[in-house]
């Protein structure tokens, strides 16, 4: 599944890896970072899980990216920001369980004027947002 113009968006390719993506408009962004439909291609080039691991954490991310990665024998989420990528895992005694949203909740590389949000969603407070409403209930 993609968009018009898009090279990727989310995929899967024959070695047992797929990548499914949402954007997290908080996380800080940059310049010099690959963009999304292009670490999605990096992410299938690899042709085992460590690899595709390894390629995801070690990438300059271009923006604020979550990437629920699949591989033969597991599932991971990443938030993934300009400097920094960090694994979500919304219950770490059920490793098998991955779900989010449009908002940063484990990587703190949050743009300037999002931080008073992140407190917010960090301390239960923002459950107005659209995005926090749909990852609560």
């Amino acid at each position: 599944m993609s968009c018009a113009g898009l090279v990727a968006l989310n995929g899967v390719n024959s070695k047992g890896i797929g990548l499914c993506t949402n954007t997290l408009m908080d996380l800080n962004a940059s310049t010099n970072g690959l963009p999304v439909s292009c670490v999605v291609r990096g992410v299938l080039a690899q042709k085992d899980g460590e690899s595709a691991l390894k390629f995801l954490k070690n990438v300059p991310h271009a923006s604020g990216q979550n990437y629920t990665l699949g591989t033969i024998d597991k599932v991971y989420d990443f938030e993934a920001s300009a400097n920094k990528v960090v694994r979500y895992l919304p219950d770490p005694m059920n490793e098998a369980l991955v779900y989010h949203t449009n908002h940063a909740i484990s990587n703190d590389d949050v743009k300037s004027w999002h931080k008073a949000f992140q407190k917010k969603v960090l301390a239960g407070e923002a459950n107005n947002d659209n995005s926090v409403i749909r990852f609560i209930h």
